[in-house]
Formats: structure tokens, sequence, C-alpha cells
């Protein structure tokens, strides 16, 4: 068994945290419990039988909270004393202190790991954690899982019904602001002239190939669209739900790097463009690379 102990930032970063321990957990048949998914469940389907018959689950079993709880208690004691825990009784611990940009991921694959996660009940605690091989095996799996609850599907069908009107293409726009003034020292925080110029960029190649696009865009913050006139855009304040999956319902997406876009990518199985830095541009190299014209 693996107990998920890390709360992986927002729901983007929880998404594919949780996807690849799910895919792990499936691929080498261990029980999976992941208590930091709670506060989003209601959005989800969770159509799955390893969900319906208890093999992942995201509340703790009730006879194994309590002594979750005691064994917490344990290792912060021993901790604050100086003392790295790796295991109590019949506890296996591991850990990631490192989750910055630059670090490694681990890959779950990783013999020793699957074994106890198999064997013995271990607890992870980290962000890094990966297995790319399962995570593209179980792909459908994981969108199934992942898939909203009816009434989130019709909300995001009409957003998208009504942005797509009178266009042949709609691209995604996301526009990431917020924590990202900070976050990886504000390099992917850009003015909307950097996505203004990716935009006409796109819209002109479409244009040259008798095509007309429209612009779903996605941000968490209010976006003057007065800055993205003679574009065929559309803003409102949304949630953030439906601003996910209905970037994943676009045609191309664009914007910074980000958990966000890019589980709307994988979700929707769009292309994707990364606004690597403010000089970036999207070209008819990138977008013939990832968008067919068929």
């Amino acid at each position: 068994m693996v107990i998920v102990n890390y709360r992986a930032g927002q729901l983007a970063n929880r998404l594919i945290h949780f996807s690849h321990f799910i895919a792990n957990s499936k691929a080498f048949g261990y029980k999976l419990v992941y208590p930091f998914f709670q506060e989003y469940r209601e959005f989800f389907e969770f159509g799955d039988p390893d969900f319906e018959e208890g093999r992942i689950q995201l509340d703790y079993p009730v006879g194994l909270l309590f002594i979750y709880r005691k064994i917490q208690q344990l290792i912060r004691s021993l901790e604050k004393r100086g003392k790295r825990v790796s295991s109590v009784f019949f506890r296996e611990f591991h850990i990631l202190s490192k989750n910055s940009l630059e670090d490694p991921f681990f890959n779950m694959r990783d013999p020793l790991f699957t074994a106890k996660a198999c064997h013995k009940v271990l607890i992870t605690n980290g962000w890094l954690y990966r297995d790319e091989e399962s995570f593209g095996l179980y792909a459908n799996e994981i969108r199934n899982i992942f898939t909203l609850k009816n009434h989130y599907r019709e909300l995001v069908r009409k957003q998208i019904e009504e942005s797509r009107k009178n266009a042949d293409i709609l691209i995604g726009v996301h526009i990431r602001r917020g924590d990202y003034k900070d976050f990886n020292y504000g390099s992917w925080y850009y003015e909307d002239e950097v996505y203004l110029k990716n935009m006409k960029s796109i819209e002109a190649f479409y244009k040259k190939n008798g095509k007309v696009c429209n612009f779903f865009i996605a941000s968490n913050e209010k976006v003057p669209l007065k800055n993205f006139s003679g574009l065929n855009a559309k803003w409102e304040e949304r949630h953030f739900i439906i601003d996910l999956y209905s970037l994943a319902s676009c045609d191309y997406i664009i914007g910074p790097p980000s958990t966000y876009s890019g589980w709307a990518a994988f979700f929707g199985k769009v292309p994707l463009f990364h606004i690597e830095s403010a000089d970036s541009t999207i070209d008819e190299r990138n977008i013939t690379r990832f968008t067919p014209l068929s």
C-alpha cells in the first residue's frame, strides 16, 4: 500500500501528481490512498473499477487513520530533534526533499520502491514522483477517472459552443498571472502584449489558409479585452474547473509553462505551445508541426 502524504499545490498539480500514482498503482497492483484530493472530488466521475472496488481511495481506511496520525506525531517529534526517519514499525517512508524545477524526477518504477509499495505500507512525501511509462499506458483510464460530472460537462459544452461561433479553429489561451509574478523569478509572468503578439501570428497563419480563428481566454485574473481588440477573443470570469476543461476542448492551446495548460492538453489530446519567454514567437513551423490543416 502507498499513502501519499503530500499536498501538491492546486488542482492541476494534484491531477498530474495523483495520476502518476494511479498509473503506477495500476501497473504494479498495490493499493493507493491519496487523501489530498478530497476538496476536488465533487467535480469528477471517478469512473474506474479500482475506485469502485476500493483499491484506490481518497480517504484513509478508518482503522489506519488513527495509527497514521500517531505515526505522524512520532515523526514530527523525531524530526524536531534532527533525526531523519525512514521507517517506523512496519511502515516505510519515502521522502523527496527537493521539489524545484531543476531537480530530477524520481522514477516510481524503481524496483525497491515498487517492492515496498506492494509488500509494506509505504508513506511518500514530495512532488517529483513520476511514472511516465505507466502514465502513457493508462492514459485513457486516467481520462475516464477525471472526466467531469454531467453538470460541469454541460457548462463546458456551452462555453465552447459559444466560443466556436463563426470560427473554423478555436485557440485556447492560458494567461497565467497571480502567483506567477514570483514563481520561477517571474520569468513566465507576461504582459498582454506577449500573448497578443502570438495570437496575431496564429490568426494570420489561419487567415492565409482561408480559416477563421477565435480565441478562448482562461486566466486567474481579470483580462481587459480591449487589449485584444481586433481579435475574436472571449473572456469572462468562470470557475477554474470550467476554464480548465474548456481549454481541453479547444483545437490548440498556448500559454506559459504550466501544469494547468499541460493537463488540459493531455486530457483533450490538444496540441500545446508553451511560451517559454517573452521573446518566444509562434510561427508557421510551430503551428504546422502541431496543428493539421485538414
